[in-house]
């Protein structure tokens, strides 16, 4: 599952494997890789469900920067 965040304050292509998140709201989440460019941001994730059970991702899902605190918004959802 990818998810793909614009990002204007990325200067270089970063990629982050595995990275820590502060927290969560669910546990069926897994965020795997962050990438950034200049363009925007993909973040990797693993989802794990039952068999059989649907899963929605909410419109109103971000990133929020540690530091800055600002908010980056989810625009779209591929591969689930």
């Amino acid at each position: 599952m990818l998810f793909t965040v614009v990002s204007v304050e990325a200067q270089k292509r970063q990629i982050v494997e595995n990275p820590f998140y502060e927290s969560t709201n669910t546990s069926i989440l897994e965020i795997t890789r962050i990438e950034t460019s200049k363009k925007e941001t993909v973040v990797s994730a693993t989802l794990w469900y039952r068999h059989n059970y649907w899963v929605r991702l909410a419109t109103t899902m971000l990133l929020k920067g540690k530091e800055t605190g600002k908010e980056y918004k989810m625009l779209r959802v591929e591969g689930i």
